[in-house]
């Protein structure tokens, strides 16, 4: 029986937006740096962030500013591109031209300074399929990105994504998202690296 990994992450969308069942007030740069801090020093060593996540990216680059080189060699940053953050109204949304997705990817390589893993974000079977995608991927791996990956939230998506080969999915999975369930049992079949977020729904 093949034996997989487990390994714990911590997503910080709430550090750089409300967001989930019980927002509660972002919290400023001292706040989440110390947040950050506590997470490391609990053995946290996998960190999911994106440039919707309003100023997440941000405070997680200041973090890891403040790491040696031997600690942050330790950790896996992982972002996203796709959707994008307006900070004029406040609002994410959503572009996949290959514009868009490489100004984005400079940008969050210049907040995080390295980005080991990096994920197409709000995808569709479509965009999976675009020759932007594919010249965006390209312009990544030679930027430095470790390693590229998709999340996506809806089955035909997730399907798509284990369709094409990729070896990176980051999808929900919980009591009332069970319609993923296909897309994760195909996935650990295959040895895709899995993300799983939202376990417990939006809580």
């Amino acid at each position: 029986m093949r034996k997989h990994r487990v390994q714990l992450g911590l997503g910080l969308i709430s550090i750089g937006r409300t967001w989930g069942a019980r927002p509660v007030p972002v919290p400023g740069e001292a706040e989440a740096l110390a947040f950050l801090e506590g997470a490391y020093e609990l053995g946290i060593r996998l960190f999911d962030t994106s440039p919707s996540y309003g100023d997440s990216e941000v405070k997680l680059g200041r973090f890891l500013t403040g790491l040696s080189r031997e600690e942050r060699a330790q950790v896996s940053v992982a972002t996203k591109f796709g959707e994008h953050w307006n900070s004029g109204t406040g609002e994410p949304f959503t572009d996949h031209s290959y514009d868009a997705l490489r100004r984005t990817l400079v940008r969050s390589l210049d907040r995080l300074g390295a980005i080991d893993l990096l994920q197409l974000h709000r995808t569709s079977p479509e965009v999976l399929g675009s020759a932007d995608l594919d010249k965006a991927w390209e312009s990544a791996l030679e930027a430095g990105v470790g390693r590229i990956g998709v999340s996506a939230s809806d089955p035909a998506s997730a399907a798509a994504t284990l369709a094409l080969g990729y070896q990176v999915l980051q999808m929900p999975y919980n009591a009332s998202r069970e319609d993923m369930g296909p897309a994760l049992r195909e996935a650990a079949s295959k040895d895709v690296e899995l993300l799983i977020n939202r376990p417990y729904q939006a809580g």
